[in-house]
């Protein structure tokens, strides 16, 4: 048994890029402002660097916050387990204007899809996901969110 994915207690560097992006214009943008001179000026990039900041510094700890949660689920084995064949029945296009992949282990569906920002397994079969149809895989789930794959020998 191999296995291919376990959410991990750090958020994945994709998942950072716009909440970290946030954090440094925001400050760059309220020290462009105490430097600027003229009034209205000086006003706009006063509240939208506060905006930034403060929206980059809530979404960053927000990340972390739901990455560790997710974590928690795992180590505490608050999770269901299912294992079975995956049976696909809807495959997400690699460039998304779809719904996600939809697959069924045992009795179960889940939803992956490949252009939201989750701790959770988001790999589609386009973007080169192991859960393709055949695969006899083992899933450790909680409320939708696929928080390991274990690859079965008899795959």
């Amino acid at each position: 048994m191999e296995s291919i994915f376990q959410v991990s207690m750090f958020p994945a560097i994709e998942n950072m890029y716009v909440p970290v992006a946030f954090c440094i214009l925001g400050p760059a943008v309220l020290y462009r402002a105490v430097k600027n001179k003229k009034q209205a000026k000086r006003m706009f990039n006063l509240f939208w660097g506060s905006i930034a900041t403060v929206v980059g510094t809530l979404s960053l700890v927000n990340t972390f916050i739901n990455q560790f949660s997710v974590y928690l689920n795992l180590t505490t084995n608050d999770y269901d387990v299912s294992t079975g064949i995956v049976e696909v029945l809807r495959i997400q296009p690699q460039s998304g204007h779809a719904p996600g992949d939809l697959i069924r282990v045992g009795n179960k569906e889940f939803e992956i899809d490949y252009f939201v920002i989750t701790p959770c397994y988001r790999k589609t079969i386009s973007n080169g996901g192991a859960l393709t149809a055949g695969k006899h895989v083992v899933l450790y789930s909680n409320a939708d969110c696929i928080l390991k794959i274990v690859l079965s020998d008899e795959s």
